[in-house]
């Protein structure tokens, strides 16, 4: 592992070695030469007041070698994107590197400061006003203080299987999210009957107390608890329990007792730290938590940095914040890495990057709408591997607004790793991986999938053709909250995956292989699993439709767009040219062998699959205690190794698990042991 480490470090330590270096500052002027890091004593010179002016200075100054802008300490506001093109590129010998300067607080921000707050005073509004809030709300004309209504955006449909679109605009205090009024508060409403594709009846007698309900929008997991979707309020009639709402209306349709929640509810503006935004009026109403605040409102509608076709580039040491879209989206980029930044406070993923040998080295991702890094890189129809990682990474509270499938992690492509990352506090999936050959080791995952059901912390599924992944090393523990959670989850005929080496504790299902081939489930420690590993045979039963004349051709459609049957797949992964004359229905080839199962029940078969269909179910140790220093405790290294000497355990490495100390990430949470309360 340190020599993967150092040599990601490699890359741009040769680069390094820079002839140029500019400076910018919040009390530079973009009219001097920026090779000063502070003005000098007559004001003729000094370093540059914007980063823009950097950038050009880089690109005539770049011919004669590599560059490093150097960025003193501030917040620097974006009302566009920093665009990054072929002609900010470096070359292997000379990168071009934006960094904090001897680690100083740099601020990249999309986001606008709220300073002018008043008492209440309207009658009307305050009539609306919960009695305990009367005195303590406040209320801020943001037409006045410069808003625009392109700044605040809109309340759309967003969620499951929507595009991604900018958010609205979100109040942030003291650098933190506020809540957004809600009803109910906490828990959920549930829908009575559907009344047609717009309009259902809900079981509430509360809205019938709302005066107006022109920027109300609803969050529900209408149909399935893995697909959730907000939208806007069209109608309500309070006197019948009727909501209608705009196109294109709840994900999968509107079911009889699907969970919603309302939002966005001035009569619901009833606790400190809570908000309520009429876009119409722009006027944002909020009851603060303290006597003095901050706030601001996130702005910008697209990426804060924008790259495109860019190479031997780095970003190190700044926060990215306060866009309704993300921090960074690049690609086609190569040798592109972004060390030691923070992406926080974002409307929807973190960060996106696709290319070549680029990517993500011990940054923070906190508290975005939906998702944390999206990762893409190498060709599938080649099999080219693409190189990218995300490494020492801390990605947490991911999910604040779209609840599924927008992941702390979203792999793509061919040949990538996502190696010692720590990904955490997530309604929904930490993993999720689309494509071939990829690495995915030495990850702590734990409090995800905590508001959804038929969900894994690690997924993937319904494609045939995506072989070769390796999920080894990683610590799955405490994950689920509602059930019917697994950890690794290889749904819908997943296949020619490696669960190596693993140790889930707490996961409801520790390994599922739903349906899938040739998956190979070996020398994992497997504790309380509600199974342990579950294997189905769902293409004889419930799913078998998958399979017939008339059926879903999703498995088959993606074969084709592989090129299954020739080369590279045919020649890389053997067996997969033949699949669909070797009942592809069944999941044949399985190995699940050397796994120690504590407690718990160590096997679900379904769909009639018996044990001895399975090729290899041996050597697994079934049991209590196996001799760990502290099962209790979460000690999981050998006290002694005589109780496993006879299936030939190999031991973990557990040291290597979890997030490291380098010249970015200073220090690192304790990962084993019991987790504390939350």
């Amino acid at each position: 592992m340190k020599r993967l480490v150092s040599l990601v470090s490699l890359l741009f330590v040769v680069a390094s070695v820079q002839s140029a270096e500019f400076f910018v500052s919040y009390d530079g002027n973009d009219s001097w030469s920026g090779k000063l890091s502070s003005p000098n004593k007559s004001k003729t010179d000094g370093p540059f007041a914007t980063v823009r002016a950097a950038q050009t200075a880089v690109r005539s100054a770049k011919a004669k070698g590599g560059c490093t802008v150097w960025l003193r300490a501030g917040t620097y506001r974006f009302d566009s994107p920093l665009t990054l093109t072929t002609e900010d590129s470096g070359t292997a010998s000379n990168s071009i590197v934006y960094a904090a300067y001897r680690k100083e607080k740099v601020v990249f921000s999309g986001a606008k400061a709220v300073t002018k707050w008043a008492k209440v005073t309207d009658e009307a509004v305050l009539k609306r006003l919960p009695a305990s809030a009367r005195d303590f709300v406040v209320q801020a004309d943001l037409t006045a203080q410069g808003f625009t209504k392109s700044d605040i955006g809109g309340f759309v449909s967003r969620g499951f299987g929507r595009a991604v679109v900018p958010s609205h605009s979100e109040l942030y205090v003291d650098g933190l999210p506020t809540t957004i009024t809600r009803f109910p508060y906490s828990g959920w409403l549930k829908i009575e009957e559907p009344i047609s594709e717009s309009t259902f009846s809900y079981m509430s007698d509360v809205p019938a107390s709302w005066a107006k309900t022109d920027n109300l929008i609803v969050h529900g997991f209408w149909t399935w608890d893995w697909a959730d979707s907000y939208e806007v309020v069209k109608n309500l009639d309070v006197s019948k329990r009727l909501l209608e709402t705009v196109t294109p209306h709840g994900v999968y349709g509107y079911k009889k007792g699907g969970r919603f929640a309302f939002y966005n509810i001035l009569e619901q503006l009833d606790r400190p730290g809570a908000y309520f935004l009429d876009s119409q009026n722009m006027v944002l109403y909020y009851w603060p938590k303290t006597e003095t605040f901050k706030a601001e409102l996130n702005t910008l509608s697209e990426p804060l940095v924008k790259a495109s076709k860019v190479q031997y580039v780095k970003f190190k040491g700044i926060a990215f914040e306060g866009s309704r879209m993300s921090g960074l989206d690049a690609s086609d980029v190569k040798m592109f890495q972004v060390e030691g930044c923070t992406f926080r406070n974002m409307g929807n993923y973190g960060a996106q990057l696709t290319g070549e040998s680029s990517g993500f080295l011990s940054c923070d991702i906190v508290n975005t709408g939906a998702g944390g890094i999206i990762l893409t890189g190498g060709d599938r129809k080649t099999l080219t591997p693409g190189k990218c990682f995300v490494e020492n990474c801390d990605i947490s509270l991911y999910n604040n607004w779209e609840r599924t499938y927008r992941p702390g992690i979203h792999i793509m492509g061919v040949g990538n790793r996502l190696t010692r990352n720590r990904i955490h506090e997530s309604p929904h999936m930490a993993i999720l991986l689309h494509g071939n050959n990829h690495t995915v080791e030495y990850n702590e995952v734990f409090r995800v999938c905590l508001d959804t059901r038929d969900a894994g912390a690690f997924y993937m599924g319904r494609d045939f053709t995506e072989l070769g992944n390796v999920i080894q090393f990683n610590y799955f523990h405490d994950n689920g909250k509602l059930g019917d959670t697994q950890a690794v989850y290889l749904d819908d005929w997943a296949s020619g995956t490696t669960v190596y080496g693993n140790v889930i504790v707490n996961s409801g299902r520790a390994v599922m292989v739903g349906g899938g081939r040739d998956n190979r489930i070996e020398n994992n420690i497997l504790v309380d699993g509600n199974p342990a590993i579950h294997v189905d045979a769902r293409g004889t039963g419930w799913a078998k439709y998958y399979f017939e004349p008339n059926g879903t051709r999703t498995l088959f459609e993606r074969l084709d767009a592989m090129n299954y049957n020739k080369p590279p797949f045919s020649t890389t992964y053997p067996l997969l040219p033949n699949i669909l004359k070797d009942d592809p229905q069944l999941p044949k080839r399985n190995t699940i062998s050397k796994n120690l199962i504590v407690n718990g029940r160590p096997f679900d078969l379904l769909d009639g699959l018996k044990r001895d269909k399975i090729p290899v179910l041996e050597d697994n140790w079934i049991g209590g205690d196996p001799g760990f220093v502290s099962l209790e405790g979460r000690n999981f290294a050998f006290a002694t190794r005589t109780l496993i000497g006879d299936i030939k355990f190999k031991q973990i490495p557990y040291e290597k698990i979890g997030l490291y100390k380098d010249g970015s990430r200073t220090s690192v949470p304790q990962v084993w042991g019991v987790l504390p309360s939350k």
